[in-house]
């Protein structure tokens, strides 16, 4: 790292575009040679993201040891086939739910250290050692714990890239300008966005950012929402590859699977793990190969949508800075977190958002719920019934079922987790909500089976 400017081995300016993996715990199938072969030489990549969650379900540091065991052999595989194509890997220790990376730092720092002894040597490897700090997690947090797994990377690889997370699901450079990790070169900082969500506000921050002295890589974005899902924004998307090429900023785009998902770039039908079609890609995957090809430097528009007439992003944006939802530039306040948490029947429960985002007249709350059954019983086909200030509807749901009336959201389990023992809890249930109002949390109601 040269300044703000990623190099090549003579110093010259270097730009990486690629991919990043889906969960290597859900769809280790396209993490193979072959894709990344595919991808380099019919894509033109240059650079793989490989995303190991360390806290949902399967993650690395809450999985057993057979669990933890196949996917630091997976990471090695592809760090290994990624050399052989003469392509590069980014190692990401993908935090998430955990929001501060200090949760897991012990296993972070082991990990770390074993990847860097193994791989010291090779030239084609960096490191990302925190993907997205939210919630709790501020810059001084972050900081500490960059300051702890840097020394061990360095102490087996003196000179790899490191890429360091900064709060707000990667979004505050500024904190990260403000207050830069010392005594280390190569270190490079996170900026995450999703075009439709993410517009003129945030690219004014990384370009302002890097102005003034912090070299930032972009190690995923998205030309949907910050869901992962809904709609996408051609527009915006171009408007940030165009200001990216413009800064040498390198970027991966979010990601390879065939989930059922906007960010997908692979269709939902799509079971072959390389060698794919068009019609294999989805909407997604065909606009970024197009990007891919045609570099967006004397492109204005993708040749999947033409150029528009007029840019919805701005006339989007004027609508919500009418309403208040959204503004432009750096004046754009998110929509305030909400949570909630009560005890019943010697249950914990809390019901809070680990992202919040506007979109036009809707916002949208991504909600993490935990049952913590602290009583002496068992609990068996447990209800919670959350009730909000304002009408709701489900977007998205995971590791639960769900129902919405007016201004009132029911969550019941799926058969796998419909049994919470006594002192055991579950963390994993997701719901992605939307509401024409900003809603805040008025009451919780909880029931199950005791036996």
């Amino acid at each position: 790292v040269e300044g703000t400017q990623l190099t090549d081995a003579n110093g010259e300016p270097f730009q990486l575009r690629g991919v990043s993996t889906a969960g290597l715990s859900w769809f280790p199938q396209f993490a193979n040679k072959d894709a990344f072969q595919t991808m380099y030489e019919e894509w033109g990549i240059n650079v793989v993201r490989l995303a190991m969650y360390t806290d949902e379900y399967a993650g690395y540091c809450v999985g057993d040891d057979n669990n933890r065991d196949k996917l630091k052999d997976l990471v090695k595989t592809c760090v290994e086939d990624a050399a052989d194509l003469g392509i590069y890997v980014i190692v990401d220790w993908h935090i998430l739910r955990d929001e501060d990376p200090n949760k897991y730092k012990d296993q972070a720092i082991a990990f770390f250290d074993e990847m860097s002894e193994l791989y010291g040597d090779y030239d084609n490897i960096i490191y990302e050692i925190c993907n997205e700090p939210n919630g709790s997690a501020t810059w001084s947090k972050v900081k500490s714990y960059a300051e702890e797994v840097i020394p061990t990377i360095r102490a087996n690889d003196e000179d790899a890239v490191i890429i360091v997370g900064t709060p707000t699901w990667s979004q505050d450079v500024d904190k990260a300008l403000a207050d830069p990790i010392e005594g280390y070169d190569n270190i490079m900082y996170a900026l995450h966005f999703y075009a439709a969500t993410h517009t003129e506000w945030l690219r004014s921050r990384m370009t302002d950012t890097i102005d003034k002295g912090l070299p930032i890589f972009v190690t995923e974005f998205g030309i949907c929402d910050a869901s992962g899902n809904g709609r996408i924004d051609y527009y915006q998307s171009e408007e940030w590859i165009k200001t990216m090429n413009q800064y040498g900023v390198s970027y991966c785009i979010w990601n390879l699977s065939n989930k059922d998902e906007s960010s997908s770039l692979l269709a939902p039908s799509t079971t072959s793990v390389a060698g794919w079609s068009k019609d294999q890609l989805s909407a997604s995957g065909q606009w970024f190969v197009e990007i891919m090809k045609g570099s967006l430097d004397s492109v204005g528009t993708s040749g999947i949508t033409g150029e528009p007439e007029s840019n919805p992003s701005q006339e989007k944006e004027e609508n919500q800075n009418q309403t208040g939802s959204q503004g432009s530039g750096g004046d754009y306040t998110p929509p305030t977190a909400i949570s909630k948490e009560v005890t019943i029947e010697d249950c914990k429960i809390s019901v809070s958002s680990s992202n919040t985002w506007g979109d036009g007249a809707k916002t949208f709350y991504q909600l993490v719920t935990l049952i913590d059954n602290q009583s002496g019983n068992t609990k068996k086909d447990w209800v919670i019934t959350v009730t909000f200030s304002g009408n709701v509807s489900v977007d998205q749901n995971w590791c639960c079922m769900v129902s919405t009336t007016g201004n009132q959201l029911k969550i019941t389990p799926e058969s796998w987790n419909a049994t919470l023992g006594s002192g055991s809890s579950i963390s994993d249930i997701g719901v992605i909500l939307t509401s024409d109002t900003v809603i805040t949390i008025e009451n919780i109601e909880f029931s199950a089976t005791t036996s």
